[in-house]
């Protein structure tokens, strides 16, 4: 993956590493072939590091995402849940890096996002993005990202945290069921996983209904450290060497 990493490419990309896998990460796929000048700025990556990880030469931002096993989005509970989680996640996460790098203008958004590879599959992303980013600060998010996911999956999240996810995600639902836009993705949403389209009609009370216990006994099941890889991209200029492979 070489050029300017979005958080949808990045998603994507993390998507299609762990489409493919049954629940642990495998470094001979999960890392890039990287030059010594990178490896020796990113002791940390590779398969020596925590996490498998790929190091990946941008057109100049920044940052690192962060990747494990989500849920089966034919799965309504499970993908629900997932959405949830990933909201409660990016707030934890985002205060985090803010605190951990105060001044790099750092941003952090977590998501659920299909798999490209494995239909039904999906993959829990979680994005750190620097303002005004180098490969120094992309290895310190990368850390403190992975770090704080695992305390995650150890500890869970807190009630308060689930429910503030759950009423933004319930509210979300509310204002869009006047949408035609939302009908129509519900209409291609059923289509395409099998799902009633009057439960997918029926997220807000759904939403609300979404326990701390639910959301934390998925997560343990998605953030095994064995099911987790990473990304870390920052600009060609300070690698001084050429990346190979790609996510």
């Amino acid at each position: 993956m070489v050029g300017d990493v979005t958080s949808q490419g990045a998603a994507e990309g993390i998507a299609r590493v762990f489409g493919g896998l049954s629940g642990r990460a495998d470094p001979a796929r999960s890392v890039s072939a990287v030059g010594p000048a990178a490896r020796r700025a990113h002791p940390g990556a590779g398969p020596q590091g925590p996490t498998p990880t790929r190091v990946v030469v941008t057109g100049g931002g920044a940052g690192a995402a962060i990747g494990g096993l989500g849920p089966d989005v034919a799965d309504l509970e499970a993908l629900r849940v997932g959405f949830v989680a990933a909201r409660a996640i990016g707030r934890r996460l985002d205060a985090a890096l803010r605190g951990h790098m105060p001044g790099a203008g750092a941003r952090v958004e977590a998501f659920v996002a299909p798999s490209q590879v494995r239909r039904g599959l999906g993959a829990m992303v979680v994005q750190g993005a620097l303002a005004q980013g180098s490969w120094a600060g992309a290895q310190r998010a990368h850390s403190a990202l992975v770090r704080e996911l695992l305390r995650i999956a150890q500890d869970g999240l807190g009630a308060d945290e689930v429910a503030g996810a759950t009423a933004a995600a319930a509210q979300d639902a509310a204002q869009r069921l006047g949408s035609r836009v939302y009908w129509a993705s519900v209409l291609a949403t059923s289509a395409l996983y099998g799902h009633d389209p009057e439960d997918l009609a029926r997220a807000q009370g759904a939403y609300r209904a979404i326990t701390p216990d639910q959301v934390n006994r998925r997560l343990r099941e998605w953030l095994r450290p064995g099911s987790l890889g990473g990304v870390i991209y920052g600009p060609a200029a300070e690698t001084g060497a050429a990346v190979g492979g790609g996510v």
